[in-house]
């Protein structure tokens, strides 16, 4: 039997526990590769708890720890990627991949020790430079800071620019033109459909999940400041569950129905209880991976036009967009007392994972890449 092509994958994230959307991204990456045939090495940070090392380790084929510090924001020049690169270059030596890819920008310079050996990839998963004047009304300001020919200069340490939507994928194009720019969504694992249901004596749950960053914290704040008292006003009975460490940026609230769940381990059930999904958020640049996730649980959806960025198109159709508070609380109120235009939603919403973002559907164009660089031809 043939060996399976192999992908190394460069990353300073901690995978586990899963607490925020770009180490989802990664895992579900990894995760469509080695559905697709791929075989798996990951280069990366070692985390503390053991606990936390087996369950990287059981993700993929060939883990390779590397001890050092991750990135801690500011100028992606700033980080020190020597011990990865390090490690990177006996990991190519060994096992001959057919790509390499570094993720997130600040990666990109690993890159350089691969040479010609492998396709070199960076994985953008967001847009970095416009987030200095995107958070400047912030009070920590961005968290990555560069300018447009700073990031424009990592990226071309790449043969292949990855980006993770579509409106982000004409952006790289126009930065790097000189370089192959294609677009790899989130992909997931789309759930049979369980339409919402308004049960007897069940509160109609409106749900939101968040990491701790800033763009989260700041849209929920808005969101319960300017739109939930007008939904409790039209829906007495609503409950508004928030799960994620965003829960940990919130001042102390006295609002009437709110639960603070927090972080836990799955959201299987916590979508199935969920009546409405909600991404208020205001901030921030790549997929919105929230977004997709609750259409994947066939879940309604009301989101910002910041939330549906790569989605626009499906706006109204497989799910509500609204950027003004009264309009985005009556669609939220309008959805918990409409179970058919909630179970419409529901569906189509769905269709839309299915059709984007399900593992086969995000990696077609990166599948086909990696296939032409195994023929020679790419």
């Amino acid at each position: 039997m043939a060996a399976k092509p192999t992908v190394i994958i460069v990353t300073e994230r901690l995978l586990f526990p899963g607490r925020e959307g770009t180490r989802v991204r990664i895992m579900e990456l990894i995760r469509g590769l080695r559905a697709s045939g791929y075989s798996v090495a990951l280069v990366a940070r070692r985390p503390k708890e053991w606990a936390n090392i087996v369950r990287t380790r059981l993700l993929v084929d060939r883990l390779i720890l590397v001890d050092a510090p991750g990135f801690g924001g500011g100028s992606p020049f700033s980080f020190d990627v020597a011990p990865f690169a390090a490690a990177l270059d006996r990991a190519v030596t060994a096992l001959r991949p057919r790509a390499v890819i570094a993720e997130y920008l600040w990666m990109a310079p690993c890159l350089d020790v691969v040479g010609s050996r492998a396709l070199r990839c960076v994985d953008t998963i967001d847009l970095m430079h416009p987030r200095a004047a995107m958070y400047a009304g912030e009070g920590q300001g961005a968290w990555v800071t560069c300018s447009p020919e700073e990031e424009s200069a990592l990226l071309r340490r790449a043969d292949v620019v990855i980006a993770i939507q579509r409106t982000e994928l004409a952006e790289f194009r126009a930065m790097v033109p000189d370089r192959r720019v294609i677009c790899l969504p989130h992909g997931l694992t789309v759930e049979p459909l369980r339409p919402s249901t308004n049960r007897a004596g069940s509160p109609e749950a409106v749900m939101f999940v968040g990491s701790v960053n800033q763009g989260n914290a700041a849209g929920l704040q808005w969101f319960l400041r300017e739109c939930w008292p007008e939904v409790r006003v039209a829906r007495p009975t609503a409950e508004l569950r928030l799960y994620g460490d965003v829960v940990k940026r919130l001042p102390p609230s006295d609002l009437a129905g709110v639960q603070r769940i927090g972080y836990i381990p799955s959201l299987r059930e916590a979508y199935a209880d969920a009546h409405v999904v909600i991404n208020p958020v205001m901030l921030g640049t790549g997929l919105k991976i929230k977004t997709v996730e609750a259409l994947a649980y066939g879940r309604a959806v009301v989101t910002t036009s910041v939330g549906a960025e790569g989605l626009e198109d499906a706006a109204g159709e497989a799910f509500l967009l609204e950027d003004e508070s009264g309009a985005f609380a009556a669609a939220v109120a309008r959805l918990l007392g409409d179970g058919a235009l909630r179970r419409s939603l529901e569906r189509r919403g769905r269709a839309l994972a299915e059709e984007r973002f399900s593992r086969r559907a995000a990696l077609a164009e990166f599948h086909e890449l990696l296939q032409l660089r195994g023929s020679g031809a790419a």
